[in-house]
């Protein structure tokens, strides 16, 4: 229907302009005024040209900016909660080995589940897709069996237990910390096809936008065209004509025609004052 409707346009566009050129063609008003009126045309163009481009420019600046802080961010901060579940599971692994102490291994955990927290609540605070809320819901129960585990972890090192910690790192702290891992993974790989979807988007928007800047930077070259063959047929080639028509007088050439003397402006005065000189 909108192409159909595009394209019954285009003769009622083109008849518009016919019309409008030749009644500028036939004369009425002044020099003053047509030039005004080729002025505000080639104004009016730039103008659209311009509204046009600050419009697409704004819009892009919002798809990007949501893309990047919408699509983009969250996947860094998704990563970062399981790398610190990681490094905290790592921790326990060293004390196990004998590489780390009880209460080294509690400050590193701790340090951990400070950024888990920092980086979970930035990543809630993001408008993710609709389609993510129950991925995010699965993932915020799994955090709550992990960060019970840490809790648990960290009773046991700082009551000095570590004759525990085999039995419960390679038990209940796994079985907690996977499914998260699990199911982080998961989310992550959907909020990259999220943001594959989004980028497509915004290059198609591109495609439209050069489109538009296309079309109306022609249209801006045409009316500089139509402006400057206004002002040969309106300007230039009467006073060509008339500057003639002197010389034709000057040379007492008396049946020399004497153009634009049924003209309304400044021009058609000229030639009359010479038609009575």
């Amino acid at each position: 229907m909108n192409s159909i409707a595009r394209s019954a346009s285009l003769p009622i566009l083109a008849a518009t302009f016919t019309r409008f050129t030749a009644r500028w063609e036939a004369g009425g008003g002044n020099m003053r005024v047509q030039l005004r009126r080729i002025m505000f045309a080639l104004l009016g163009i730039q103008a659209v040209l311009a509204i046009a481009l600050i419009g697409t420019t704004l819009a892009t600046s919002r798809h990007v900016s949501a893309l990047v802080m919408d699509r983009l961010y969250p996947i860094g901060e998704l990563q970062r909660v399981n790398a610190s579940y990681a490094t905290a599971l790592l921790t326990a692994h060293k004390v196990r080995s004998g590489n780390l102490s009880a209460v080294g291994a509690v400050t590193t955990i701790e340090q951990s589940r400070s950024e888990i927290a920092t980086s979970w609540a930035a990543f809630t605070k993001h408008d993710l897709d609709a389609r993510r809320t129950p991925a995010v819901a699965h993932v915020a129960a799994a955090r709550r069996d992990a960060d019970a585990a840490l809790d648990r972890l960290v009773e046991l090192l700082r009551a000095g237990r570590t004759d525990q910690l085999d039995f419960f790192v390679s038990g209940a702290l796994y079985a907690a910390i996977d499914p998260l891992t699990a199911a982080s993974t998961t989310l992550i790989g959907d909020l990259r096809s999220d943001a594959s979807e989004e980028r497509a988007a915004l290059e198609l928007g591109f495609d439209r936008v050069y489109v538009l800047v296309g079309f109306i930077t022609v249209g801006a070259i045409l009316v500089a065209f139509w402006g400057m063959r206004m002002l040969r047929q309106r300007v230039e080639r009467p006073l060509a004509q008339i500057a003639e028509a002197t010389r034709d007088i000057t040379l007492e050439r008396a049946d020399a025609p004497i153009p634009a003397l049924d003209r309304s402006d400044e021009i058609g005065d000229i030639a009359r004052a010479l038609a009575f000189a």
